[in-house]
């Protein structure tokens, strides 16, 4: 299952990194971090399979090669280990408004990112994705609504080198803009297929699939150490 993850691979073939290789260089989030902000379904699932599940990802299809009952049971392997290092608490518990967090989206900035989501009251239609834009509707699916609320409260803390700014919103904004997008935990659970039972065996089988498929090359060490720059 070896593959020479080259410079030019992972900036042509790959997708990942290239298109800001001209501008300099962008670490990969630091994995334990994402588990901590991720339903433990949907993390199982995008290591499976990471465009079927997020079709604009950088991340490449690390277990290329492999049937889809290897994939399946490395997924969920790889996952078990990175949730093992994951922040058993973040902190993070505000009361939330979904209603407050439809108006803060469509005021702060999220729209010229990632476009409009409510309905125009003049034309009736939801207004079109900005040139670039990045659309969320994964999200409900992929993050839980207090990670996601964590995540918007410091983007940068999560992933130093991401895309996403600071947008310097109180822990109450956050948390309202988080149950806008992901409405409710129960929702996200019900749309992320159901993980796998970890187990002691289950984590040691995914430590030793990170170090083989050399997952730290790009996210450094699963535990938050910071990743390289890509």
């Amino acid at each position: 299952y070896w593959r020479d993850w080259s410079s030019d691979v992972c900036s042509s073939d790959l997708s990942c990194h290239g298109e800001l290789a001209p501008a300099g260089t962008r670490a990969a989030p630091a994995l334990a971090l994402s588990a901590a902000r991720t339903h433990p379904g949907y993390l199982e699932a995008f290591l499976a399979a990471p465009r079927k599940m997020h079709a604009d990802t950088r991340m490449p299809d690390v277990l290329a090669g492999r049937s889809n009952a290897e994939r399946v049971d490395a997924a969920a392997s790889l996952a078990a280990y990175v949730r093992s290092l994951a922040p058993f608490d973040d902190g993070f518990d505000v009361a939330s408004d979904w209603k407050r967090g439809e108006r803060l989206y469509h005021q702060v900035g999220c729209v010229q990112c990632h476009g409009p989501r409510a309905t125009d009251a003049v034309t009736g239609s939801v207004g079109p994705m900005p040139a670039g834009g990045r659309a969320l509707d994964h999200v409900a699916a992929k993050y839980t609504a207090r990670g996601l609320a964590a995540f918007l409260h410091d983007p940068l803390a999560h992933r130093p080198a991401g895309l996403m700014p600071e947008m310097h919103l109180s822990r109450a904004e956050a948390g309202d803009i988080a149950a806008y997008l992901v409405p409710a935990d129960e929702v996200g659970e019900s749309l992320s297929p159901r993980p796998t039972v970890s187990t002691p065996e289950r984590v040691a089988a995914g430590r030793e699939l990170y170090e083989e498929l050399r997952c730290a090359s790009c996210h450094g060490s699963a535990a938050g150490e910071t990743p390289p720059a890509a």
